[in-house]
């Protein structure tokens, strides 16, 4: 058995347990703030930012926002420290920004601060890319992390875009099974940046509006900033708890950025899991959707449903209207989320739309519409579907 010790995370819901499961609980859709600066022309957008951690000086965002989740792993770090050699216990964080937003901020502060008027525009674009490896190293994560902690296993940093998270997870529990770890420090972060808001917009993704998805209207995504960690072990670390039950990956191969209409190899990862956890598909009483809010994902995953657990009606729905699309940090994000139904039985989260929003798609699809819907049992699946068709599956249980 797959311990993920204390595990926690941080997004717009909230920096706080009490905070997170207050703004669950309530659907709270509004922390998603119109905001300017990330967009030509001075266009806004609803994003998810986490206000209430800022960065200092030349402190790097995802490493920043890494280090205030730490705190809330001391009863596992501590165990885990004490259990083990320095050299068995690794490092695993993904990200899809990674330093981005840093790389930003450093043209940003140059330009602003260190460049004279009186310069060419020649002199001042070699003065703008002059390569800093304190600021572009893209594996700086996760090595900034074990020095942080002083372990010495293996430190690595993984980007397969909105998937990191969990393949994070799931590269964790291999170096746990090689034999090469007795656990791993593992989750994700991702930050907020003007490359990865623009970009989203020029492909069409991006929503100008409060995302909304599986809805007959949806248009894009809002992105949001988020990080989490956990303690991934054979042991029991901690009192606060829950168990990686199976995992599944697979790749479409099929486009840079859309998803195979099919849903096939997102129903082959979400398989393996099942197969992974010894479990079948009645076994699972709720399924975290990927959920973007575009209609490519959004209608690829109903396939998935479709074809993988088609007449049994289980519960589905998305979270991303609350937290915003965290890019490489949802899997653990989501996981957080998922970890706190399991352990508060709360009510599943839902679309305040009504059944004509998504009949035209979704009718015969058991999308959560309400706030009165339970946990049949204690077991959920969250998947992540990523760019290049990079899918992920995570099973998990109390």
């Amino acid at each position: 058995m797959y311990y993920l010790n204390d595990l926690f995370a941080i997004s717009a819901l909230g920096i706080t347990e009490d905070e997170f499961l207050l703004n669950l609980k309530s659907n709270n859709t509004n922390l998603l703030k119109e905001t300017s600066g990330f967009l030509p022309n001075n266009m806004s957008a609803p994003l998810g930012i986490i206000n209430a951690i800022e960065t200092q000086g030349n402190q790097k965002r995802n490493i920043c926002l890494l280090q205030y989740v730490l705190k809330h792993l001391k009863e596992s770090l501590d165990n885990a420290l004490n259990k083990y050699p320095k050299d068995r216990i690794g490092v695993v964080i993904g990200t899809s920004t990674s330093l981005i937003s840093d790389v930003e901020r450093n043209l940003t502060t140059k330009s602003n601060d260190e460049l004279d008027a009186n310069n060419t525009n020649e002199t001042i674009q070699n003065q703008l890319y002059k390569f800093d490896a304190n600021v572009y190293e893209i594996g700086d994560i996760s090595t900034e992390i074990s020095k942080l902690l002083g372990v010495l296993g293996p430190s690595y940093t993984i980007a397969t875009a909105c998937s990191s998270a969990a393949r994070a997870l799931m590269s964790a529990r291999a170096l746990i099974d090689s034999n090469i770890c007795d656990c791993v420090i593992v989750g994700g972060t991702d930050s907020m940046s003007q490359v990865t808001v623009s970009g989203f917009h020029a492909l069409g993704a991006l929503s100008l509006e409060k995302a909304v998805p599986f809805k007959n209207t949806r248009n894009g995504i809002n992105i949001g900033e988020g990080a989490g960690l956990t303690v991934m072990s054979k042991d029991i670390l901690s009192h606060n708890h829950i168990k990686l039950l199976g995992m599944g990956g697979s790749s479409d191969a099929y486009h840079p950025s859309a998803p195979d209409p099919s849903g096939i190899m997102g129903c082959i990862a979400t398989c393996k899991a099942l197969k992974d956890a010894n479990l079948k598909a009645q076994d699972i009483s709720y399924i975290n959707m990927h959920g973007t809010g575009t209609k490519l994902n959004d209608a690829m995953e109903g396939q998935i449903v479709r074809k993988v657990f088609k007449d049994l009606n289980v519960p589905v729905s998305s979270t991303k209207h609350l937290t915003g699309h965290t890019l490489g940090a949802a899997a653990i994000v989501e996981a957080y989320i998922c970890a706190l139904i399991l352990r508060y039985d709360l009510n599943l989260p839902y679309h305040a739309y009504e059944f004509d929003d998504v009949k035209d798609e979704f009718g015969d699809i058991n999308l959560v519409l309400r706030d009165n819907v339970k946990l049949k049992s204690k077991v959920i699946i969250s998947n992540s579907f990523a760019f290049g068709g990079n899918n992920a599956s995570l099973i998990f249980g109390i």
